[in-house]
């Protein structure tokens, strides 16, 4: 009987589940839609039941198009935190790394803690939405069933594997942005814990992401085929799984991902982290990760194209036949806010060099040309601390790779030339592959993943490089120089005055 991987990745707008055969070559896929709520106020929430249902039919339709049996599950997920009763149905919604009502426990827990003891025990800074714990906080004070009710905090993929199992687990990566984890002790941070109040009953088992936590229970198996008692691994977060889906594990290797919040993830070393950036294990033992988060990357693109109309195919033509950074225009691509690696929820967008000739075509290439400039930014303060490697390369992907004109903005921008890969959205094959190797049904290497998952390879326009050079120092001062004004913005009213 064929056997089978499955992966399931539980993304910020939708569920996907996708059927591997061992050698990671794709079978059958499923994708469903998981809305968010966006109340107003800086609330973004998701309904964590919206997220089950989707998976258990996905699961139950990519069963129904192949005969043969599952060897193995994986799960990954993007960043939110949620509460669950000991029935493990959730207490309140899952609130999403977009919503900003813990920012002021961000803000206490830098005054009680401190911003150097947190990133010494946890290798990571202490941020509001990219990080559970001021999450965690604002739900204990604000959640009146918790006073009552036992309670387990949870990630995504760990509700996930906590339906399929039964188990209230996290991963290594999860663990990491929960921000109450001790990367080297692998294990929660007691001091950190009693400062805060937080007990050991209220978090889940940490388990490497490829570690199996359990077997599907007989009621998930009856409703979606799958057999019961069939391994789950822990998994992780979706950054973790899309490298590990595109093959991306060697020291120096960088997957940059061109998607609605922009990500550059490098294989670094440990002990070389940076509070710039998100840090973590990677899905290979001995692995680490440092991540950049780039807030509005392709989220400026839709907000450009909603704003003045056409399709992205219009718009890339048009910005392919405007000369590069055409007399000094200038985009600042922070939208909403920034996260790496200036760490601003205050920085706004900014487009610099506007003259009367200028048309969408320049002002698209400008958007375009300040995303670039964004991970160019990122990539330089990642480079202070890596040491060069044969194997080190730039690897892209999402839905931003379908652009050539952007490709080759980017790899002009950088200075280097660039891998694009086959699949845009790698997340559940890497999460399969967590399951393969636990299992040890896997028949696929990273190594054969990366050659097989290489598209082509776009080049730098050297004729560029000059100006592209002296364009991003421009970029670099423009943010310095209204770093004050953003603050400044955030407080003007129109309260009291009359209209013209």
């Amino acid at each position: 009987m064929e056997k089978y991987l499955l992966g399931v990745d539980v993304g910020g707008s939708g569920c996907k589940v996708s059927l591997y055969d061992r050698e990671g070559r794709p079978v059958a896929a499923s994708y469903r839609e998981t809305p968010l709520a966006f109340r107003g106020g800086g609330l973004v929430e998701a309904d964590p039941q919206e997220w089950w249902e989707s998976c258990l039919l996905g699961i139950k339709e990519v069963l129904s198009r192949c005969s043969g049996e599952v060897a193995g599950i994986g799960v990954s997920g993007t960043n939110a935190t949620l509460v669950v009763d000991q029935r493990g149905e959730p207490l309140y919604p899952a609130i999403m790394q977009l919503d900003l009502r813990s920012v002021k426990m961000a803000e206490e827990i830098e005054q009680r803690i401190g911003f150097t003891k947190v990133f010494e025990i946890t290798g990571n800074r202490i941020a509001a939405g990219t990080f559970s714990l001021p999450a965690i906080l604002w739900m204990r004070r604000n959640i009146s069933a918790l006073e009552a009710e036992k309670h387990t905090f949870l990630v995504p993929t760990g509700f996930i594997v906590f339906k399929l199992t039964g188990r209230r687990t996290v991963d290594y990566s999860r663990a990491a942005t929960m921000l109450l984890f001790d990367y080297r002790q692998k294990c929660w941070d007691a001091q950190l814990m009693g400062d805060l109040g937080i007990s050991l009953e209220e978090l889940p088992e940490i388990h490497p992401p490829w570690e199996v936590v359990g077997g599907v229970r007989p009621e998930v198996a009856e409703q979606t085929g799958l057999k019961a008692g069939t391994p789950v691994v822990a998994g992780c977060m979706d950054t973790v799984a899309a490298m590990l889906g595109a093959g991306i594990a060697a020291k120096a290797q960088t997957l940059i991902t061109l998607g609605t919040v922009g990500r550059v993830s490098a294989v670094t070393d440990e002990g070389k982290w940076r509070p710039e950036f998100l840090n973590c294990h990677h899905g290979v033992e001995d692995t680490w990760l440092s991540i950049a988060l780039i807030n509005t990357a392709g989220a400026c693109l839709r907000w450009y194209r909603d704003l003045v109309g056409g399709d992205y195919g219009a718009l890339n033509e048009e910005a392919a036949a405007v000369e590069a950074g055409r007399e000094g225009l200038i985009f600042l691509p922070y939208l909403g806010g920034e996260k790496s690696p200036i760490w601003d929820v205050q920085a706004r967008g900014i487009f610099f060099g506007l003259r009367l000739h200028h048309t969408r075509a320049h002002l698209y290439r400008a958007v375009l040309e300040g995303i670039s400039m964004a991970i160019r930014h990122n990539l330089e303060i990642m480079a202070r601390d890596r040491e060069p490697s044969p194997e080190s390369g730039l690897y892209v992907n999402g839905g931003g790779a379908a652009s050539s004109v952007w490709l080759t903005i980017l790899a002009s921008v950088l200075g280097r030339p660039l891998f694009v890969l086959k699949n845009p959205e790698t997340e559940p094959l890497g999460a399969a592959w967590l399951a393969g190797k636990g299992t040890g049904e896997g028949r696929c290497s990273l190594e054969e993943l990366l050659h097989r998952g290489i598209s082509f390879q776009v080049w730098p326009r050297e004729e560029h490089k000059a100006f592209y050079d002296e364009l991003f120092a421009t970029y670099r001062h423009l943010y310095t120089a209204n770093k004050d004004l953003f603050g400044r913005g955030e407080t003007l009213s129109l309260q009291g005055r009359e209209p013209c």
